[in-house]
């Protein structure tokens, strides 16, 4: 999952979670993420999963992008880059989910191999008694 957190008036300190790819952006309904905001073409970007390689926007048509300040038509993006694009500034992130979720896993997984260690100790135990 990835997170756009607006950096410029009016979409400052907004966040905006993506969780599915592709997935585009722009003012229009049927974009995945919808932002309404002046210079923003119906069509804007485009962000993709690209297998071994991270996360990629492409700019859709001729609209205009801009990563880190270097006009583009498609980069590879990576934690804290900023994206320009139409009157928004936004910042780029691995959202701290994906982290949550891992850490969750993990003691899960623990949990389960603890449990069944335990029930197999007490299993012994009872047969041998």
């Amino acid at each position: 999952m990835i997170e756009l957190l607006g950096l410029s008036d009016p979409i400052r300190n907004r966040r905006i979670t993506i969780g599915r790819f592709p997935a585009s952006l722009g003012r229009a309904p049927g974009n995945g993420v919808v932002w309404e905001a002046p210079g923003v073409w119906d069509h804007h970007l485009r962000f993709e999963w690209v297998r071994g390689d991270g996360i990629h926007v492409r700019a859709v048509g001729e609209a205009p992008l801009w990563v880190n300040d270097r006009s583009v038509r498609e980069a590879r993006l990576s934690s804290g880059d900023i994206l320009t694009f139409g009157g928004a500034r936004v910042r780029f992130q691995l959202s701290p989910l994906r982290v949550r979720r891992r850490v969750l896993a993990t003691a899960a997984s623990w949990a389960l191999i603890v449990g069944t260690l335990a029930l197999e100790l007490w299993l012994l135990n009872r047969a041998e008694g």
